[in-house]
């Protein structure tokens, strides 16, 4: 099934822009206190238990309004250009962000740095059907396969995101788990206003 739109869509500020500047300290604020604070279990479980809440909500959605995009109020830590989703666009980005968040922690433990500049205006998802809710659960498992341990997360190599700024293993590890909270709470949103 192919997802639906409605006829006008809202002006949102074009992918990419980032967070306005309070919301990006306070965002930055917060991520370091899961880093400093966070262990690699502690991350891997709060990942799964992520991931278990967002299949869940998938689930009590109507398969039929899965792919009809909703506007939703501001959700901390979503780029305003994200606010005008469906269900399976979510899955979507969640499944291209994971799938590159376990390249960069796999590849960071081993000390090599990724040959890409981390963009966010990229990783925005196009039209997708009911595939993805299979695919996203593949995303999941393959990032989860591919942290190393403790001692190999905290390799010096880093990748630069656009908001945090330089990132090691350990690092994209704790984005993974934050990342799927602030789409969890998008996904509430747009399941309510279905």
């Amino acid at each position: 099934m192919s997802q639906k739109t409605q006829l006008s869509e809202p002006k949102l500020a074009p992918p990419g822009a980032g967070l306005p500047v309070i919301e990006l300290q306070f965002i930055r604020i917060l991520f370091k206190v899961k880093r400093t604070f966070g262990s690699r279990d502690g991350l891997i479980a709060k990942f799964r238990r992520e991931q278990a809440e967002i299949m869940k909500l998938v689930q009590i959605c109507d398969s039929s309004q899965r792919g009809t995009r909703i506007l939703v109020k501001w959700v901390p830590g979503l780029e305003d250009s994200s606010r005008y989703w469906s269900v399976w666009m979510v899955l979507e980005h969640l499944r291209i962000t994971n799938l590159a968040f376990a390249k960069f922690v796999r590849l960071l433990a081993r000390g090599t740095v990724p040959r890409t500049k981390v963009d966010t205006a990229m990783v925005k998802p196009s039209s997708v059907g009911e595939e993805v809710e299979v695919t996203f659960t593949e995303s999941c498992e393959m990032f989860l396969k591919n942290i190393p341990s403790s001692q190999e997360l905290e390799n010096s190599a880093t990748l630069t995101h656009p908001w945090f700024g330089p990132m090691n293993a350990y690092s994209w590890l704790a984005l993974g788990s934050l990342h799927l909270s602030v789409h969890r709470r998008q996904l509430q949103r747009v399941i309510a206003g279905l």
